[in-house]
């Protein structure tokens, strides 16, 4: 599906904003509800499956099935779900690791290969996309080295820890373009992303499962505005996913992994507005610059 760097960028900075709002959620319902792990991902899935459902019935009415079920799709549709729940369990690990701004940088450092990555399996680069991933990466280093204190023991941790994640989001960055490159339509595109959601549901059900002895979490107390947090994050992460899925889905995607890869510096500053958490400003303007630099690449 060919879809312009404009868009492109649109739909890959809501992804981000979405994906940050929901870690801010989860940081507040696990680190201040102190809430476990299992009790946060079951409702979240329980909603996300519901809610998927409802628009998977309103698509079938409306457009009938948008896609050609065939094996080879879902092949397609297992490989690419289950990469984007690798890069999601990396992030969970790597969180248990490092503070949010090594987790920003870490993610960062892929942008110097995931374009050349894409072009390996698109056989596509664009020169400005590159530029300003580089640019990007560099001012996100600069915002790091002034913000955080690093000696030779940090430096190997966060050498360490960036296999959690780096390997993975270079993989589903080159992947994912060629893995929907067939589906043409936005009908079909979003009913690839609702096969996906089934999927990582499947995925997470099944490490939920063999976590059986903490089952007894689903118990807790849910009070109406708990559920109210739950609906919203299953809400945005329908809203990630989809957005995710438009913007990779292009060869020109190079240019959405610049603002995905900031997922954490964009919960950074929305923790200071939902969780009254101190923001830094200069985390404010790397981002806004960045912005600006990926809607002008539009017009150049």
């Amino acid at each position: 599906m060919v879809i312009s760097t404009l868009y492109v960028v649109i739909f890959s900075i809501l992804s981000a904003l979405s994906r940050g709002i929901i870690t801010v959620i989860d940081r507040y319902q696990m680190g201040y509800r102190k809430s476990s792990v299992f009790t946060v991902n079951f409702f979240n899935n329980l909603l996300s499956m519901l809610l998927v459902t409802v628009v998977l019935i309103i698509m079938t009415m409306q457009h009938r099935l948008a896609l050609n079920i065939t094996p080879w799709l879902l092949v397609r549709i297992i490989i690419y779900a289950s990469l984007v729940q690798a890069v999601a369990f990396g992030y969970s690990a790597l969180f248990r690791q490092v503070t949010v701004m090594d987790s920003v940088l870490l993610s960062k450092l892929t942008d110097f290969v995931i374009p050349i990555a894409i072009f390996i399996t698109t056989y596509y680069f664009n020169w400005h996309s590159y530029f300003i991933s580089v640019v990007s990466t560099i001012l996100v280093i600069g915002l790091f080295l002034l913000s955080v204190r690093t000696n030779n023991s940090s430096t190997k941790i966060l050498i360490k820890n960036f296999w959690l994640i780096g390997p993975f989001l270079i993989l589903q960055a080159a992947l994912s373009p060629v893995l929907v490159a067939d589906i043409k339509t936005p009908e079909a595109l979003i009913t690839f992303t609702i096969l996906t959601i089934y999927l990582r549901f499947l995925i997470t059900l099944t490490a939920f499962l063999r976590q059986r002895h903490q089952a007894n979490m689903i118990r807790e107390q849910v009070g109406s505005r708990v559920m109210m947090l739950y609906g919203t994050r299953a809400v945005l992460t329908l809203v990630a996913q989809l957005t995710f899925t438009l913007a990779t889905s292009s060869q020109t995607s190079s240019i959405a992994w610049v603002f995905l890869n900031m997922t954490s510096l964009f919960s950074i500053i929305l923790s200071g507005f939902f969780l009254r958490e101190k923001v830094d400003l200069k985390s404010f303007g790397v981002i806004l610059i960045i912005i600006v630099l990926g809607i002008v690449s539009n017009f150049v």
